[in-house]
């Protein structure tokens, strides 16, 4: 698979930064769906009540971008979805690029179809590098390269504060 907007230079600099966790566990929401906890800025948190754990989700630009943690809490996930169809099928793994303010990170998308609100498709990473949940929390954009469905960035504004108040949350459903 090539990725032709990618320069050799940013290809190298993916192989330095590493490939984030990849895990057999899906991450669209228990059968209880959300319970919504609060709001920090664009950002929304809620509860998945079936895994009692939490999230944060964004509307921007026609996407919906969510974040959260898996059931068992050990990889957190960044999921964009928007109301298009994508070339990857429901539960189908493609490479892909994540660049997050000259930070690069290689990992594999899992493809979602019509599991979110509104019949949204797109696909999710799951991750549990502290490098790219950090470069998350204090990036300014974050532009995927996804297999052949070209690139798109994503507004982080705001992510920083919105993950520290779905950690409180997190805290609040185990206590």
């Amino acid at each position: 698979m090539t990725f032709p907007r990618l320069s050799g230079s940013i290809l190298a600099a993916a192989l330095v930064w590493g490939t984030l966790a990849q895990a057999q566990q899906v991450v669209p929401p228990g059968d209880d769906g959300f319970r919504k906890y609060g709001e920090v800025g664009e950002w929304v948190v809620y509860v998945d009540i079936a895994r009692g754990s939490c999230l944060i989700e964004r509307a921007q630009d026609g996407r919906v971008v969510q974040m959260g943690l898996t059931a068992d809490h050990r990889f957190g996930y960044v999921g964009v979805f928007a109301q298009i169809d994508t070339d990857l099928a429901q539960g189908e793994t493609e490479e892909v690029f994540i660049e997050i303010d000259g930070m690069v990170f290689q990992s594999e998308v899992t493809g979602i179809k019509g599991n979110v609100t509104g019949g949204y498709n797109g696909g999710y990473v799951l991750a549990n590098n502290p490098a790219f949940a950090d470069a998350v929390a204090n990036g300014r954009n974050m532009t995927v390269f996804p297999g052949n469905d070209g690139m798109f960035t994503v507004d982080l504004t705001g992510t920083k504060k919105a993950m520290e108040a779905a950690r409180a949350c997190n805290r609040a459903q185990l206590g």
